[in-house]
């Protein structure tokens, strides 16, 4: 057995770039899944960070513009071709990073504030036919405290 093969299966191999590609069935699923329940936040992902200390917003916005030139299916979108559903990857482009301050409502504290903007942040649909699968969102609480929202749509994961 060769390095390239694991248990006498074969390797996988990357195909030739194109156009348009089927769905897996994992991503026909969730695709069909969300048609049906459109507006959904059942098959969102969120996971958040808190970045104490001096941060550069730039870097951090280079660095998820980084993540998603690797990986191509945060760049993936499912249309509609012939009758049935196909992925289209979509160039690199920058990756929109808002920067929302923590700025409360009259008659609120800060930590409802943070609930409610966190809130909307993880309940903004996905349309997976014009993308993006993956949002981010980045809050600053205080100078040297900020708190990273990431949230994906399960097509993507």
């Amino acid at each position: 057995m060769d390095n390239k093969t694991i248990a006498g299966q074969s390797p996988v191999v990357a195909l030739a770039k194109q156009s348009s590609l089927p769905l897996s069935f994992a991503q026909e699923r969730l695709w069909f899944l969300e048609q049906y329940e459109s507006g959904s936040t059942a098959y969102h992902i969120p996971l958040t960070y808190r970045l104490a200390g001096t941060l550069e917003v730039t870097a951090l916005q280079q660095a998820l513009g980084q993540i998603i030139l690797r990986h191509e299916v945060l760049r993936t979108t499912i249309r509609m071709q012939a009758g049935s559903p196909i992925q289209e990857v979509a160039s690199p482009a920058p990756v929109p990073l808002p920067l929302a301050d923590l700025a409360p409502l009259p008659g609120e504290t800060p930590e409802q504030t943070l609930a409610r903007q966190v809130a909307v942040f993880l309940q903004a649909p996905f349309d997976l036919s014009t993308g993006p699968v993956f949002t981010c969102q980045l809050i600053r609480m205080a100078p040297q405290d900020h708190l990273l929202l990431l949230n994906f749509h399960h097509v993507a994961c």
